[in-house]
């Protein structure tokens, strides 16, 4: 093929590409049948919005049918993906409501936050296995936990978990809200909502430093100055056989010994 040939080809790609994203102001490049770029049209935009749909169907319930099509399709028509993947999509919609400021959800200002809760369900399911791992020897506390990469910490302002058609709140409450969203050892997605003080455990054991549970709580007692040291860690080491028990720790590693003098 000519340079020639390939520029025009390439325009030709580009036109169609913009009539698939804007159909209503962009023209069909010359030499498609109309009937024939309608349909591929169709197709390119059903399978795109079916993704969606499965991926967000809280959000598309409280939108109403016409306002996510509406929405769906202004995503089609001005988001440029980064990747190929279909499975991607949800974290692209992301993207691009996020850049757009929340825009054309002004009067939904938790629906950036309940987009992102409810995409990490598909995340967490397609992410791949953990690596083997084991429990050294010793008790947890005194050991350094590793945390499942398919457990996700989450932090939220809005009540995620709980909004649906009969709870839309206009302002977040006073309290944040804390969750985990994690693989079982079914491979079944699942959420368990956690507190304050498991949530910052799990952020800190998911760090590359090598520290025991105890030395990691015994750290966070500073930030729950209600309680005393003492609470916190025998509180932390039920938590830990919690995580344990659900798969949300998956083995430990003994800790560096002191480097020598």
């Amino acid at each position: 093929m000519s340079r020639a040939s390939t520029t025009d080809f390439r325009e030709i790609q580009q036109d169609f590409a913009a009539y698939l994203r804007r159909p209503e102001e962009a023209s069909i490049p010359a030499g498609v049948a109309p009937e024939r770029a309608a349909l591929y049209r169709e197709l390119v935009f059903n399978n795109i919005k079916s993704f969606l749909d499965n991926n967000f169907p809280v959000l598309s319930k409280l939108l109403g049918a016409a306002r996510w099509q509406s929405l769906a399709e202004q995503f089609v028509a001005e988001h440029a993906c980064q990747t190929p993947y279909f499975l991607e999509i949800g974290r692209e919609f992301l993207t691009w409501l996020r850049e757009s400021g929340n825009g054309y959800l002004a009067d939904m200002p938790c629906a950036e936050e309940l987009a992102h809760y409810e995409w990490t369900e598909l995340a967490v399911a397609v992410a791949e296995d953990d690596p083997a791992a084991s429990f050294a020897a010793g008790a947890l506390l005194d050991n350094c936990p590793l945390v499942s990469a398919n457990a996700w910490p989450l932090r939220y302002d809005f009540p995620v978990h709980r909004i649906g058609p009969d709870f839309i709140p206009d302002e977040p409450p006073s309290q944040q809200t804390f969750l985990t969203v994690y693989r079982d050892r079914d491979f079944d997605v699942q959420f368990m909502e956690i507190n304050a003080l498991t949530w910052l455990l799990l952020e800190r054991l998911r760090e590359p430093e090598r520290q025991t549970a105890r030395q990691l709580l015994e750290q966070l007692a500073a930030d729950f100055p209600s309680l005393t040291i003492e609470q916190v860690v025998a509180g932390g080491e039920q938590t830990l056989q919690e995580l344990v028990s659900r798969g949300i720790i998956i083995g430990s590693r003994s800790p560096e010994p002191p480097a020598a003098d």
